[in-house]
């Protein structure tokens, strides 16, 4: 079932739209026209900066800004969808809506679809802005570099968040780390040449989703490896460094007790694992060239030593993840291996000294190592008006409290409390599952809900005359 039955619903209708409109990371040129086109069809007032994040005001003075992201994390299950033409092909799948065979978006396009019609209800009587901030999904980028000028009024509310009924008040900070690997290749030796392949791992968002049993495809291929003797021609996994790897693949040179094992030991991984996993080792030409051994193995060791997961938990709550590593992304070219990890977690000085610890592991093996600045998390205030306001109003609507909460994800609410530090923020938004793999669905009775609760707080703030 098509879109076309939800479209006549607040929210949708935008959502729909967005679904043609391509908005990877860095090629958001095309959603920021179609926004400016819809500020001048409705008589808003608009500013963008140099970096593209782009300001939409009605009324003058805005008190309350809304907030969400243009761009989406683009992964295929099959590599085949063009992001930059080919439209997303939702439907909706009983209580869900996804996509067929990619990401579907809804990270973070149902709230820019729920800004857009919050700035034509007229139930909010009141002036209103929206900050569409770019390039989130690869390290905040756009909202770091943003023009200050564009970050006025005192209070803001994100709708980034992905599990309806939770108030969240704070997040972690985080890190990039990449190493490159130089090297030259050298003849094969190896008589017998395998495709090694793993997939079908859930993937997934590496915040939120760090702490689940999902599985490292890369980690799962190298620590194969690793119990048998191999020649090694590439190796590759992984898409975006804030995505849990769902997949894997090697060209490798394998003896015949070695393909046995290799064979055994994914089976019993297989078996074992709490989700499906397809891997193959399918025969292959020889390579010309390959990589010397001592380069492939430093390498595979390397892998096998960076860390993967949850690094600490709360001493307070167990269940809270403080600090994480993703091992995101693996790359061989011609004559370079680069390596991707990306770090998580509220203090920058602990974000460099595990970027450090990676950097050290990747040097080890010839690497030359960068690191994106840290970028700090978002402070929890238990205090704030806005999140008094919104738990009020949440509970009037709903007859049960919300939860409030951090999360171990980057959100923009902390970069853009620096730029205006009298702003105050707070994040909800509709339940989205599996953002950043093809998974990714959205719950359709949370998205009215979470409308519902945008529109009365925003009323409920711009005063006692609006509110009821």
């Amino acid at each position: 079932m098509t879109l076309d039955t939800l479209v006549d619903q607040p929210v949708w209708r935008f959502f729909n739209e967005l679904l043609t409109i391509p908005r990877e990371s860095q090629h958001e040129e095309r959603v920021q026209n179609w926004l400016k086109g819809f500020a001048q069809a409705h008589g808003f007032t608009y500013a963008q900066d140099a970096k593209g994040n782009l300001r939409m005001d009605r009324g003058e003075s805005p008190d309350v800004v809304l907030q969400a992201h243009t761009d989406m994390v683009c992964v295929s299950e099959d590599g085949t969808h063009d992001f930059s033409r080919d439209p997303i092909r939702a439907y909706v799948d009983g209580e869900y809506v996804r996509a067929r065979g990619t990401t579907l978006g809804a990270d973070n396009g149902i709230g820019v679809a729920a800004a857009m019609e919050a700035l034509l209800d007229n139930r909010i009587e009141g002036p209103l802005g929206a900050l569409f901030t770019v390039d989130e999904e690869r390290g905040l980028v756009g909202v770091r570099a943003i023009d200050p000028k564009l970050v006025h009024g005192k209070t803001l509310i994100n709708m980034d968040s992905e599990d309806w009924g939770e108030i969240i008040v704070g997040c972690a900070g985080g890190k990039d780390t990449t190493g490159r690997i130089p090297y030259e290749q050298v003849p094969t030796t190896s008589a017998s040449w395998y495709n090694l392949e793993i997939r079908g791992l859930p993937g997934g968002h590496s915040g939120i989703e760090i702490d689940e049993p999902r599985g490292n495809a890369i980690k799962v291929l190298v620590d194969t490896l690793k119990e048998v003797g191999y020649e090694l021609a590439s190796i590759n996994g992984g898409t975006k460094r804030n995505v849990i790897p769902s997949h894997a693949s090697a060209l490798v040179g394998l003896g015949p007790r070695g393909a046995t094992q290799v064979r055994e030991s994914l089976s019993a991984y297989s078996q074992g694992a709490p989700y499906d996993v397809n891997f193959s080792l399918t025969p292959a030409e020889r390579p010309e060239y390959g990589m010397t051994r001592e380069v492939a193995t430093s390498l595979v060791d390397a892998l096998g030593r960076i860390d993967h997961g949850v690094l600490e938990r709360s001493p307070d709550d167990p269940s809270v993840v403080r600090y994480s590593n993703n091992l995101a992304v693996v790359t061989t070219s011609s004559d370079t291996i680069t390596v991707e990890t990306m770090h998580r977690g509220p203090d920058t000085q602990r974000l460099d000294d595990v970027s450090g610890q990676i950097r050290g592991i990747l040097e080890g093996c010839g690497a030359e190592v960068t690191a994106s600045p840290a970028y700090s998390g978002w402070a929890p205030s238990a205090d704030s008006r806005i999140l008094s306001a919104t738990k009020e109003v949440y509970t009037r609507l709903f007859g049960e409290e919300p939860r409030v909460d951090e999360v171990h994800a980057g959100l923009e609410c902390g970069v853009l409390i620096g730029a205006n530090p009298t702003m105050e923020a707070i994040s909800f938004g509709p339940t989205i599952k599996g953002a950043h793999s093809p998974a990714e669905r959205v719950e359709i009775a949370t998205v009215g809900k979470f409308y519902k609760l945008l529109v009365e707080t925003v009323r409920h703030l711009q005063g006692p005359q609006v509110a009821r």
